[in-house]
């Protein structure tokens, strides 16, 4: 934490702005000795207990490990730093700060070499930040630009091998044969030849077992995400933990999906409401626990991989799918639309 002069503070016209920052960096294997020690009893021999006594264990795992992060992460990665002005946030911000500099300088004739020299630094040190951000702006629209142009191309390249759906799209005359083509694609009607569970299965469980592998993926995945838990713990802070002691989470996660029991910290979720355009209509987002986070993901990984290899995915389902989203099908949408123009062009023309 930096140093702050009495003659900083003692300015009255400047002032001053708390923040509060976490440095999971902070965090050390000494911190998580004692969780360690206490752990160790739950954790040994575990593979011979029977369900009861593992859903039992799992709970007492899940909130010592929980609650030893939250409190490592408000005494060791806490960190409080004072500055003085507002934050520079965006571009027209920087140009605001830079005219008024200016104007102090033509205003003021009577000023000192040092004052001069003070505020050119800082017009040079502003006018440096805001062309940087303008070249990574720059450069994020960019790189979109040419990811979705670029998967135009190959769907361009794909479509070419489906001369004959095309054709079938393109005999569209009428509404009524728009409508028997959205419901040859999206189906609504459930299909009754699908077979039934029992309900008797409901009460039965088959344990799932989880590899290394598997969870070296998920947490591969999770390294970037930053948000923050309904019970205010911080994603990067768990990182950390998983990074030092790994074990710890991987057998909470292995003890739940062998008993199929999801730990009671895990059921809590902080849900906010997002206006919509319309007054009065609001969607809700949950934001889940990192823990919950976690074990979804490995959910989430199993049901695609077993999705992929029957081949029972839609092709014409981009969202929540791996490897596709937006861009994708923008992509569908204007080669769809070009080639249509040119069929069209082509029948007219002749």
């Amino acid at each position: 934490m930096s140093r702050i002069n009495e003659s900083f503070l003692n300015k009255g016209k400047q002032t001053l702005r708390r923040t509060i920052k976490y440095r999971p960096q902070l965090i050390t294997r000494d911190d998580l000795i004692k969780l360690k020690i206490r752990l160790s009893k739950l954790r040994n021999n575990w593979r011979l207990c029977d369900r009861e006594t593992l859903i039992y264990r799992l709970e007492k795992i899940t909130n010592l490990t929980m609650d030893t992060a939250i409190r490592i992460q408000e005494t060791r990665a806490r960190v409080i730093h004072v500055s003085s002005g507002k934050p520079i946030n965006n571009v027209s911000s920087i140009t605001r700060r830079l005219g008024k500099i200016k104007k102090q300088i033509s205003g003021r004739r009577q000023q000192t070499i040092k004052n001069i020299r003070r505020l050119k630094n800082k017009i040079s040190r502003l006018a440096r930040a805001r062309d940087k951000l303008i070249r990574k702006l720059k450069a994020r629209i960019a790189s979109n630009e040419l990811e979705l142009w670029s998967r135009v191309r190959l769907h361009e390249r794909a479509s070419d091998k489906k001369d004959q759906k095309t054709e079938e799209h393109n005999n569209i005359k009428t509404l009524d044969d728009l409508n028997k083509l959205a419901g040859t694609v999206f189906p609504q009607e459930p299909d009754e030849s699908l077979e039934r569970v029992p309900i008797d299965l409901a009460s039965q469980y088959e344990p799932i077992l989880i590899n290394d592998q598997e969870l070296r993926v998920v947490e591969h995945m999770v390294r970037n995400k930053k948000y923050t838990g309904p019970e205010g713990l911080r994603f990067s802070v768990f990182n950390r933990i998983l990074e030092l002691e790994p074990e710890i989470i991987r057998d909470i996660a292995r003890i739940s999906y062998i008993t199929n029991h999801i730990p009671d910290h895990c059921k809590t979720t902080q849900g906010t409401l997002i206006p919509e355009k319309v007054p009065g209509k609001f969607r809700v987002l949950h934001v889940a626990s990192p823990l919950t986070a976690y074990l979804e993901l490995i959910t989430l990984n199993r049901l695609e991989t077993a999705l992929e290899t029957k081949r029972l995915k839609d092709p014409n389902q981009f969202g929540f799918c791996r490897g596709k989203g937006r861009h994708d099908l923008l992509a569908v949408l204007i080669a769809e639309t070009a080639k249509h123009r040119v069929l069209v062009r082509e029948r007219y023309s002749d």
